[in-house]
């Protein structure tokens, strides 16, 4: 109960019941377990549960790490994605490959993120990918049917925009543009959208324009958080008042 340092980690982080520690030299070490909806289904063999953190093994270094509720996604230095371990919604993909006008190609990335049960990746020409739960629209597509391979989000293309960061919740996303303005997309009840009363779900990022220029947003499952320019944590009212 009472919090110890561990000696190994550049960057963390931390799902529902797990935790995923990335080193300086890009190894990634992860403890606690994965589960699905009967409980622990593994964390990196069946069954298995770990008090102190085991090295994932990939012959490659890493340089990002992110969390779902139950999945973990791992950026190389050389643009691939990995995932593991839950994908009852779609959140896994492996090495993707998509499908142009003439031939199958290699999609490498720059970043990634996740949110509860979903993923989105950018790759370095600044296009916008998304795969997993998407029963509120909450990976910002036109349908509301979980997405078990990427999607390349036209709801997030614009000529004048980049997009520098997202964060997921279980049924809604905060995003942050190059501009530093924050945007909502997905489940739009009890204030997660940050938008006020009487909005509905939407499947295109929506403007949050009661915030002022922001640095980062991050989410949990019913709330969002935004980060000012000159430092200020904003919850403020586009925090929810009660849970779903």
């Amino acid at each position: 109960m009472v919090p110890g340092k561990v000696e190994l980690q550049k960057k963390v982080s931390a799902g529902d019941s797990h935790t995923a520690a990335l080193t300086q030299d890009g190894r990634v070490f992860l403890c606690g377990s994965f589960q699905d909806n009967n409980g622990v289904i593994r964390l990196l063999e069946p069954m298995e549960k770990r008090m102190v953190p085991i090295q994932v093994q990939l012959d490659v270094p890493v340089v990002k790490v992110a969390s779902g509720n139950d999945h973990l996604v791992m950026l190389t230095a050389d643009g691939d994605l990995y995932t593991l371990d839950c994908g009852d919604q779609g959140q896994l993909d492996c090495c993707v490959m998509l499908k142009s006008r003439k031939s199958w190609g290699h999609v490498r990335f720059q970043d990634a993120f996740c949110g509860a049960y979903f993923t989105f990746a950018i790759s370095p020409e600044g296009h916008m990918y998304s795969f997993g739960l998407s029963n509120y629209h909450q990976l910002g597509t036109l349908g509301t049917e979980s997405c078990f391979i990427p999607q390349n989000l036209t709801s997030f293309k614009n000529s004048t925009k980049s997009w520098g960061g997202f964060s997921g919740g279980q049924h809604h996303t905060v995003c942050r543009d190059s501009e530093g303005k924050a945007y909502s997309v997905g489940r739009a009840e009890y204030g997660w959208w940050g938008l006020g009363e009487g909005v509905e779900e939407k499947s295109i990022p929506t403007l949050i324009s009661r915030l002022p220029a922001v640095s980062s947003v991050a989410c949990e499952a019913s709330v969002g958080y935004a980060v000012t320019k000159d430092g200020r944590v904003l919850p403020g009212a586009w925090a929810p008042t009660k849970h779903a």
